[in-house]
């Protein structure tokens, strides 16, 4: 049953990013039994993460593996919309991305990749090019948006689609960057005519690009 790999996956990276936003507090503890004791949920925003990263984790495999029914389709998305909970956070709050969460990604599927060349039904050379090109054109997009819109978009922006590229592919990609940048538009118009945003202000890109990765994965079936 798919709950059985879909649960131990949610439950790893539910700690790996946990251990990521608590390594302060971490890392001023000296026995594992403190250590553990920081990670567990105590405060209000700590039990909102838990059981955000759940129902995330579990909606996006089960969505993935009842369509595809592909263990390694369904575990790569799953993954890709397990990390951009944080990213999504951090980006609102200070409108960065952090490299940490982007190297777990990267760390991730090169994984995935290995998996998948021993146990994946599908053709790993289409698979790869595939994502190779989703890579190059989430990232180049928004490479070339920073050149022609100053302090639209960061590096942090252009990494972030390159990583969406490598899990979801060149076709996801596309309708995910066409999602958010709709989005995205249709959310600075709406803050330019109630005045709560200048011209010269910025929005967070991951909010968007969260929105229309879990868009996309949902219409791609439906």
């Amino acid at each position: 049953m798919w709950l059985t790999v879909a649960v131990p996956l949610t439950v790893l990276f539910t700690v790996l990013i946990g251990i990521y936003l608590k390594k302060e507090p971490l890392m001023e503890k000296k026995t594992i039994k403190d250590k553990m004791m920081v990670l567990l949920p105590r405060h209000k925003l700590d039990f909102v993460f838990v059981i955000a990263m759940f129902a995330m984790g579990i909606f996006v495999f089960g969505l993935r593996y009842n369509y595809f029914h592909d263990y390694i389709e369904a575990s790569k998305l799953a993954v890709l919309a397990l990390l951009f909970i944080p990213i999504v956070y951090i980006d609102y709050k200070t409108k960065k991305i952090p490299n940490k969460l982007l190297i777990l990604g990267l760390i991730s599927r090169i994984v995935l990749y290995i998996i998948e060349v021993f146990v994946g039904e599908g053709n790993m050379l289409n698979i790869f090019l595939s994502d190779i090109k989703g890579a190059l054109v989430g990232g180049l997009i928004f490479l070339m948006g920073s050149l022609f819109v100053k302090n639209g978009v960061g590096m942090g922006d252009i990494k972030m689609f390159a990583l969406i590229g490598i899990f979801y592919g060149y076709g996801g990609t596309v309708s995910t960057i066409v999602y958010s940048l709709f989005l995205c538009f249709i959310m600075a118009l709406f803050l330019l005519i109630t005045r709560k945003k200048a011209i010269k202000d910025t929005v967070p890109l991951a909010p968007f690009a969260f929105i229309g990765l879990i868009l996309t994965l949902i219409l791609e079936i439906f």
